[in-house]
């Protein structure tokens, strides 16, 4: 039944302010054209009888076999990793980049975005501080004010053509405050995978929604989780309208919206009942959206993913998130763009491999964006093949963006063990640096200091091999691996070396 993600789209589009009706309804009509595509292909996926935990989970049995494919024409990446450091996170031109030998920028910072359900228990805490941080600082209230009012939602031309640029660019703003805000070139905007809860009452077991994540977990008076009118756990009902729920736990426990907004409960809240619009299974969301024959039917088909995010699942056509004015406060607005601009990411990469269209550039795209006033090709970006990440903004890169693989439900976390090298038990959240959290990518992603003190504690992020050529250090070490591995493991300590080291 997709009917409620029609409901969605009428919700979304309906409630844009300033728009005039003519184009209100050329743009309901052109999101529920895209549903009901959707729900065509959604359709035409066979289904069968879960054989496993992780089939019920994902909710769809898959068998693929892939042909092959040549390998990609390289392209000189421009991202680069550094044994000198980088940066600090401060918002600067210099923010977070690599630092080269003599002490300048080198390269570009390299942003993975993590799914949100393979976060770990320390990442969430580090994401909740920063984001509370930002709320208190009155960081949060400028965006949505620059969302509200520097976004032209009255302008067709503008949803039609803008929009993924735009946002792209918007998320990458927030995140490069959110990095300011933790201190912290490795805090990551992750990405709700919203298609995951695309079996009817999903949301309701997802643990994105317990009281350690974003909060608002939906619930029924009778203890079951399949209901049409269920309540908010830990939420208080909305004086203004019962059947909304201000979040009195997770992320916006407590958050109040600024007066300027048009939202009667002035507070971060959700209608998990109203209505029952979800997002389609990945197994046809994500094909549907790479095979997208160029870049205007792109946004169409995206057009039905973004009134779900907004105004259906766990948010409901009355919450926060379906407020125009208001939707930016809820922390899941900025999970769900991740999720849009990951689809976005998706398409170029797939159509890349083809070889068929070019994914950085579009007839018209060298127009200025709205507000930013950069052309719209900027952040479209460029591929980075050797790093397979987009390089933004074009035309002079900050960073490489990629998003990382979705966690296996089916994955089980081995037990704690003490490490080899060093007899110590992984840290705890207030033992130091969580030395599992970005470990794939240690080397562009995490600072010096968490590199050496993962290294000497776990033998993890290490930036020298100090094992390698010891026997001819004097000769063949350089001046920097020398002082690191005589610093951190009395290796290769000359004379100087060693009296340094033992000062330290």
């Amino acid at each position: 039944d997709h009917q409620g993600n029609e409901e969605a789209c009428h919700a979304w589009f309906g409630g844009i302010i300033g728009m005039s009706q003519v184009d209100r309804q050329k743009q309901i009509d052109r999101c529920v054209t895209a549903v009901r595509k959707a729900a065509k292909v959604d359709s035409r996926i066979p289904t069968t009888k879960s054989s496993s935990q992780e089939e019920a989970q994902l909710c769809f049995k898959c068998e693929v076999k892939c042909k092959k494919k040549p390998a990609l024409r390289s392209l000189q990446g421009e991202t680069s990793s550094s044994d000198h450091g980088a940066f600090a996170a401060d918002g600067s031109r210099n923010h977070c980049l690599p630092k080269g030998r003599d002490g300048t920028a080198s390269g570009v910072q390299m942003r993975v975005r993590p799914e949100a359900g393979s976060m770990t228990k320390a990442e969430w805490s580090r994401l909740t501080k920063a984001l509370q941080k930002m709320k208190d600082s009155g960081k949060m209230e400028a965006y949505a004010r620059l969302y509200s009012k520097a976004l032209p939602e009255d302008d067709r031309i503008f949803l039609n053509f803008q929009q993924l640029p735009w946002f792209r660019r918007f998320i990458f703003d927030f995140e490069t405050d959110l990095q300011v805000a933790a201190e912290d070139c490795n805090m990551m905007l992750p990405y709700w995978r919203a298609c995951e809860e695309a079996s009817p009452y999903g949301h309701f077991s997802s643990d994105l929604w317990s009281s350690a994540h974003l909060g608002g977990q939906p619930s029924c008076q009778d203890g079951g989780n399949q209901c049409t009118s269920p309540r908010v756990h830990s939420g208080t009902k909305c004086s203004a309208d019962s059947s909304r729920w201000c979040l009195e736990d997770g992320i916006a426990a407590g958050w109040k919206i600024g007066s300027s907004s048009k939202d009667e409960c002035q507070c971060v809240n959700r209608a998990p009942g109203n209505p029952s619009a979800r997002a389609m299974h990945c197994a046809g969301l994500e094909p549907t959206m790479r095979l997208s024959e160029d870049f205007r039917s792109l946004t169409q088909n995206l057009d039905a993913v973004r009134a779900t995010l907004h105004c259906g699942a766990a948010a409901g056509k009355k919450g926060t998130m379906c407020h125009q004015d208001a939707t930016v406060n809820d922390p899941l607005f900025w999970f769900s763009y991740g999720f849009i601009d990951r689809l976005f990411f998706m398409w170029q990469r797939y159509h890349l491999s083809l070889n068929d269209i070019d994914t950085t550039n579009c007839y018209g795209c060298e127009m200025a964006m709205t507000y930013y006033n950069q052309p719209l090709t900027d952040w479209f970006g460029k591929h980075d093949t050797a790093n397979e990440c987009i390089l933004v903004p074009k035309s002079n890169p900050r960073a490489c963006v990629k998003y990382a693989a979705a966690k296996d439900p089916s994955a089980v976390a081995p037990p704690a063990a003490a490490s080899s090298t060093t007899g110590k038990a992984p840290p705890s959240l207030d033992d130091g640096w969580d030395c599992d959290a970005g470990v794939n990518h240690w080397r562009e992603g995490w600072s010096s200091a968490k590199k050496d003190w993962c290294c000497v504690n776990f033998n993890k992020g290490c930036r020298f091999d100090c094992e390698a050529g010891l026997e001819l250090a004097a000769e063949g070490w350089s001046t920097d691996k020398k002082s690191w591995c005589c610093k951190n493991f009395r290796k290769g300590c000359g004379r100087r070396l060693r009296a340094a080291a033992a000062a330290s």
